[in-house]
């Protein structure tokens, strides 16, 4: 029978974060179509540390696969920083592509705007967008084109001033009215049709025969109601269209001879200043959108858009190509959730993304101690003493019962092979070797081959400057109330670094001075076993606690030290910064 121990250590993590589900509705782009569905759920961030090394982002891949081949369709592998080379050269070698870069955890537009968005199209008429808003409940639209680029904002607001100040004028002035649209508008019953016509003017039979005949034209439409004189002179003047407000019979001789001049007849059941109204409506949007409405962008930060929210109801969403993808509100902005986040290999605050804070800890995948890190709700937590990351995340496999991809056990193997430095490092245990063995004969490759071709490639330190060197694989911690850091550099050509002492002493120093109590470059020395510790900051102390000599006054060599989180960080536990 199983202990609680180990019964807590069988328990299958990536079996217990269930995948959310939410049900919306989702309004078609550029039309007044309704349709339920189902919204993707938010995204389950799978994260590694910053300064990524090869266990890490194979650890990260891993895991998020294992969750993927579970079911979930939510989940993202990310990345915290570049990869190094001998990342890169693995996941070449098995044909794996890289994670996503995750600059930032914070809470952005596109978690929680509504999409697809309900737009408006150039060239539609007031009409069309009218009653989608209506139908909709909305107050504005996005007006965009047929590429689905922004090009204004048609609102509410803008409906109620326009038959507020009236827009007759305009069809003289900017645009031609469109016949087709006004039958629309109006709800017109066509009589007579003309054919399709050049219009120019809409014109209201409000005066006298004598004034306006001289006004009659081929390329006027006439808005008259009950008046069979003004019918019948109209036509015989040759009028382009002739709409017959109030329902009012059309005499059946009018028809026929306005069918033989070419005139289109109408007839609509509203009253003249009801029909004028609604003629209105034919023109296009792009007559009284607002244009260059503000915006924002899928990617931009919550945080960001919340002033501008403030003072507007709603913001079209961009995507990179500036075409809207969807809407995001007040409301959405106030539902607004943590992402949720899992960490892998490691668990302390100044090693994980910006933004963690506001992010929702879901579960820790982890070989290293228990730090300092709060959540919000109690997180799935695994945490084993084993060399490598990787290893434990194979183990979850085995207890899921799911088949490793080749391609991810060949990664899985990389990550083994390289954070336990081809099994040299005192963080091995059994289990290590164990699942690298397995690992190692489902993918048909040499551990020792694979490990040394990592490790070579990491050992080629030229171009590259001290800077860089230092930053490739550089931890913070806090302990005991002081600002460590801790850089590592495995090798297997100490002597090229050896010959860049100063420069890497300066480049550490700058980097102490930047607000570290204290600041380590472990340089190790892997097939000679042995291990530099250059220091800057408080050099005495960081000796007197690996109860070490100071060499030059601030170097370490420490035979047999290859492991930051087993032999370097326990170690600085022991001094108290004051």
């Amino acid at each position: 029978m199983r202990g609680p121990e180990e019964a807590l250590r069988a328990l299958p993590v990536a079996l217990a974060l269930p995948e959310p589900r939410t049900i919306v509705v989702l309004r078609e782009a550029g039309s007044g179509k309704i349709q339920t569905g189902e919204k993707m759920p938010a995204r389950l961030y799978v994260l590694g540390h910053r300064n990524p090394d090869t266990d890490a982002i194979a650890s990260t891949i891993g895991y998020a696969t294992l969750l993927t081949l579970q079911g979930r369709s939510d989940v993202v592998a990310g990345r915290l920083g570049p990869l190094r080379p001998e990342t890169q050269y693995l996941l070449d070698r098995f044909d794996v592509p890289s994670p996503e870069l995750v600059a930032s955890i914070r809470p952005r537009v596109g978690d929680v705007m509504t999409s697809p968005a309900v737009t408006a199209r150039i060239g539609e008429t007031l009409f069309e967008v009218r009653q989608r808003l209506q139908k909709l409940d909305m107050r504005s639209l996005p007006v965009v084109d047929d590429a689905g680029r922004l090009h204004g904002s048609a609102e509410a607001r803008d409906f109620a001033r326009m038959f507020f100040d009236g827009l007759f004028q305009d069809f003289d002035e900017e645009m031609s009215p469109n016949l087709d649209a006004i039958i629309q508008a109006i709800g017109g019953t066509v009589l007579t049709s003309a054919g399709r016509r050049h219009y120019h003017r809409v014109i209201v039979a409000t005066m006298s025969i004598d004034s306006l005949l001289p006004r009659i034209s081929p390329d006027v439409i006439l808005v008259v109601g009950d008046r069979a004189e003004v019918h019948h002179a109209a036509v015989e003047y040759g009028v382009g269209a002739l709409i017959v407000s109030g329902g009012h019979s059309v005499d059946q001789s009018l028809i026929q001879r306005a069918h033989a001049q070419g005139t289109t007849v109408v007839s609509v059941p509203y009253n003249t200043f009801r029909t004028i109204q609604l003629i209105n409506l034919s023109i296009p949007i792009d007559a009284v959108m607002r244009r260059d409405p503000p915006s924002c962008f899928e990617d931009d930060l919550i945080d960001d858009v919340r002033p501008i929210l403030s003072t507007i109801r709603a913001l079209p969403v961009l995507d990179a190509d500036e075409r809207v993808v969807g809407v995001v509100s007040r409301a959405d902005i106030l539902r607004a959730t943590r992402r949720k986040v899992v960490l892998v290999d490691h668990n302390e605050r100044s090693q994980s993304v910006s933004g963690i804070e506001a992010a929702e800890i879901v579960g820790i995948v982890d070989h290293h101690r228990v730090a300092d890190l709060q959540t919000t709700l109690p997180p799935l937590m695994r945490v084993e003493p084993v060399g490598a990351c990787s290893t434990l995340v194979a183990k979850l496999y085995r207890e899921a019962s799911v088949e490793i991809p080749r391609s991810i056990a060949g990664l899985l193997l990389g990550g083994i092979v390289a954070d336990t430095l081809l099994f040299r490092s005192p963080t091995v245990t059994p289990l290590d070797r164990e699942i690298a063995a397995a690992l190692a004969e489902q993918v048909t490759t040499d551990p020792a081959e694979l490990g040394k071709a990592i490790l070579d490639i990491a050992s080629d330190l030229a171009g590259r400057s001290a800077e860089e060197l230092i930053a490739t694989d550089f931890k913070e911690f806090h302990i005991n109330g002081g600002r460590f850091g801790v850089a590592v550099i495995e090798t297997t050509n100490a002597a090229a670094l050896a010959d860049r002492r100063e420069e890497l002493l300066t480049a550490l120093e700058q980097k102490q001075e930047s607000g570290y109590w204290s600041v380590l470059l472990v340089v190790v020395d892997v097939f000679h076993e042995r291990t530099l510790v250059l220091i800057s900051g408080h050099p005495e102390e960081v000796a007197a606690a690996f109860r070490s000599p100071l060499k030059k006054g601030c170097a370490l060599e420490l035979p047999g030290v290859y492991s930051r989180k087993k032999q370097v960080v326990p170690v600085l536990n022991e001094i108290h910064p004051t």
